[in-house]
């Protein structure tokens, strides 16, 4: 997988892991937490990674 492709992904893809981890509670962002139940923490970092 890539890197997200916007910043609005990026940063959702870095709550969902976050959620993932434990360290965000789920009721922060539901969208979030669905993304974070779909996809495993590896997929999650890859996702979170910025383009630099």
């Amino acid at each position: 997988m890539s890197p997200a492709t916007s910043e609005s992904q990026r940063k959702l893809m870095c709550l969902a892991l976050s959620i993932k981890q434990g360290l965000t509670p789920a009721s922060r962002s539901p969208e979030a937490a669905k993304i974070a139940a779909q996809m495993s923490e590896e997929q999650l970092k890859d996702f979170c990674k910025s383009e630099d």
